[in-house]
């Protein structure tokens, strides 16, 4: 298990890696890697699941309620289990409303997986095409 791969198709900035060992004042949930593999905050952007570019919120990767689990911090380093995308606010509510804690963290811990899944795609679509 161990390290978490993480690729993005989109050329958005989305994903957010471990922190740099120069910044330790920001939170890693407040950062992303910048084409120089700098950290910088996110503020606005696009949502790598909807394509909306709008404000954006931190989805940890592997959430944080099974952080303290035996499985997860034996198998996983702290900068690991801090990883996380930034997403439009409806796609991350939607995340947690289709699918509970354990299969995020288990099944559906990597943006592809995310992409990927059915019920997934399916509301960002949704999302897609509402107005705000």
């Amino acid at each position: 298990m161990g390290a978490i791969a993480i690729t993005s198709a989109s050329p958005t900035r989305a994903i957010v890696s471990k922190p740099a060992a120069d910044s330790p004042a920001m939170t890693p949930a407040s950062r992303e890697l910048d084409d120089d593999h700098t950290l910088r905050r996110q503020a606005t952007g696009s949502c790598p699941l909807c394509q909306r570019h709008t404000r954006l919120t931190f989805h940890h990767l592997i959430p944080k309620a099974l952080h303290n689990r035996n499985r997860y911090r034996k198998n996983y380093t702290r900068e690991e289990l801090q990883l996380g995308i930034n997403i439009y606010r409806r796609c991350h509510s939607g995340l947690h409303a289709l699918h509970d804690e354990k299969t995020l963290g288990q099944e559906l811990n990597t943006l592809e997986q995310l992409c990927n899944d059915p019920a997934i795609r399916k509301h960002s679509a949704w999302v897609a095409k509402q107005c705000d």
